[in-house]
């Protein structure tokens, strides 16, 4: 009989193992022995590990390209893993109109998907040429930068595809950082102190 094949997962309804018999047996299958994906699985980043090697799958692609997730054939030992979509988000932070955590949809989000669901740069108080990424690659960090007020631009968003946990976030103008220092040595609100310190004409 060998070793089963395992198909745990926090995003599957029945986690556990799954024997292998003299039938062979497909990741499909595997899958609805398992009771089938909760709704919030992301079936987009599908993992199996084997021999050490974990491979990814992505389901909806391999439909749209027009294969067969059936085909996907499993191993004595093999280890299925379907994780949640809470598992890939992407946050955003800084000067856009709302912050807040998105996540991705099917495995992609594009910059400027991301900055449309979080209602773009604060027209006030963002700086557009001061739009980052940050992006943890094991124990370093990459940045990247875009200039929103760039020609092509929006292009350039539009190409750029996100990773599960990237931050995107936009810089404040020097004027909004300045009025924020200001405010919080003075007490009060700034138009009050500046009314304070203006002589009064006579």
């Amino acid at each position: 009989p060998g070793l089963p094949s395992q198909a745990p997962s926090t995003s599957v309804k029945l986690p556990g193992v799954q024997p292998i018999n003299d039938i062979a047996m497909t990741l499909t299958e595997a899958i609805n022995r398992a009771g089938g994906m909760n709704p919030v699985a992301d079936q987009s980043r599908v993992t199996v590990t084997r021999a050490g090697k974990t491979y990814l799958i992505n389901l909806p692609l391999l439909v749209q390209r027009g294969l067969n997730p059936s085909g996907v054939m499993l191993q004595n030992g093999d280890l299925v893993r379907v994780p949640s979509r809470e598992d890939s988000k992407i946050f955003l932070s800084g000067e856009v109109s709302a912050p807040r955590a998105l996540a991705m949809r099917n495995g992609r989000l594009t910059l400027n998907e991301a900055l449309g669901e979080a209602g773009g740069i604060n027209p006030v108080t963002g700086d557009a040429r001061k739009v980052y990424v940050v992006r943890r690659n094991g124990q370093e960090s990459v940045v990247y930068q875009l200039d929103a007020n760039a020609p092509g631009a929006l292009a350039m968003a539009e190409g750029f595809e996100l990773a599960p946990k990237d931050v995107v976030y936009v810089a404040a103008t020097a004027l909004t950082n300045w009025n924020r220092t200001i405010s919080a040595m003075i007490p009060g609100s700034l138009p009050t102190a500046v009314i304070a310190t203006t002589p009064a004409v006579r």
